[in-house]
């Protein structure tokens, strides 16, 4: 059989900035066991099978070239994205609202139209954040980073956070830091790589930019990714400490980050949080997204 796919790039646009996401938008008939392969075939972050709509909901999985995910932003985004550009979605007025269902449930998605095209995407996480438990100690943290323990710091704490994937989430003291961050292979099997989270997302608050909270970069080796450009899942889990450090009154409170610059593919995330009663109650990430190509790929009978 022959199957349609898309790609996108998402947090970004402009073409062949943001994260590559690849949208195969009539999957129903591709064989489950063949959506491992061909995301591994497609080497991108992570592909999308859409298997099945009814109106505006829409089953999908979502794997990366290394395992299937319950959960992930820049795919969400970018899905909602290319379903409302390809007219599967009524917009009402300027928007055009659809639901994905993911591993973790329903994920709402609004798309901001603009002379009927999709201009913006923002989602609705499904879980909020929740801690984990105590992140490694910094001698570890520093190891697995390539760089030294004197790196770390900042106005956020290192910390394990979920909002449907795991991460460790590690603060350093400026760009320069961050630049020189690599992840040594041996320290992260030692350290990481059957801990609470595989996955290490840097961060600093030196961005050198006014209006963006924060620069960062993620390293997931257990998902078959180097380094990830965007990375959605991990946003939703970050309002926790952005809420936690900047939230002091309840409200709805936003924050833009910068990832994958040092990659030389700049993306651009927006974070929204509700804070009710001194607590995180609801998360929304939202970016651009542009389409890059369409294709069709051979899939084996059997």
């Amino acid at each position: 059989m022959r199957a349609k796919f898309h790609t996108l790039d998402v947090f970004t646009d402009r073409v062949f900035g943001g994260n590559p996401l690849a949208v195969f938008p009539d999957a129903g008939d591709i064989p489950p066991e063949f959506m491992q392969r061909i995301a591994g075939e497609l080497n991108l972050s992570e592909t999308v099978f859409v298997t099945g709509a009814e109106g505006t909901s829409f089953a999908v999985r979502i794997f990366t070239p290394g395992g299937e995910l319950p959960f992930a932003g820049h795919p969400t985004v970018g899905t909602g994205f290319l379903l409302a550009l390809m007219g599967r979605v009524p917009a009402e007025g300027r928007v055009a609202r659809l639901v994905l269902r993911e591993g973790v449930g329903p994920v709402p998605v609004e798309v901001r139209m603009e002379e009927g095209r999709p201009v913006f995407a923002m989602l609705s996480a499904p879980l909020v954040p929740e801690p984990g438990p105590p992140p490694p100690s910094p001698s570890a943290v520093a190891e697995v980073l390539s760089i030294d323990e004197a790196d770390l710091g900042g106005s956020l704490p290192t910390a394990h956070l979920t909002a449907g994937v795991p991460f460790l989430f590690v603060s350093v003291r400026n760009r320069d830091a961050l630049a020189r961050a690599r992840v040594d292979a041996g320290a992260w099997e030692h350290h990481l790589a059957e801990g609470w989270s595989p996955h290490v997302y840097v961060m600093t608050d030196d961005t050198g930019e006014e209006g963006v909270a924060l620069r960062a970069r993620m390293f997931a080796p257990a998902m078959g990714i180097t380094e990830d450009p965007a990375t959605g899942g991990a946003a939703t889990a970050l309002a926790g400490l952005l809420a936690a450090r900047d939230a002091d009154a309840d409200g709805t409170w936003s924050w833009t980050v910068h990832q994958g610059v040092e990659m030389g593919r700049p993306s651009r995330i927006l974070i929204e949080a509700d804070v009710r009663d001194g607590r995180v109650a609801q998360v929304r990430v939202g970016g651009s997204a542009v389409p890059v190509s369409e294709g069709e790929m051979t899939i084996p009978d059997e």
